[in-house]
């Protein structure tokens, strides 16, 4: 048997959400619709969370990273400029 490739779909933003008949859509700036289980959804929501607020940690934290390295660098120039 053939092995199914599974396809990824990438989300951006979210353009709009509706549910009925006990499924949550949401629609993609691709114009693409997920449909979830509304009920499997409300129970994965701890999880999602988890997931979504360490990533944005990570981001957040890298670029505190960058704007700390762009104000040595601003100091660094600053006492060479001083100095001359």
């Amino acid at each position: 048997m053939a092995k199914k490739e599974i396809k990824t779909i990438y989300v951006h933003e979210i353009v709009t959400i509706w549910s009925e008949n006990g499924e949550v859509m949401i629609q993609t700036c691709n114009d693409d619709i997920i449909v979830f289980n509304g009920e499997n959804l409300f129970n994965d929501i701890p999880s999602l969370m988890t997931v979504a607020l360490k990533e944005r940690r990570k981001q957040e934290e890298l670029t505190l990273e960058l704007i700390e390295s762009g104000l040595n660098d601003i100091r660094k120039e600053k006492k060479l400029i001083e100095k001359n």
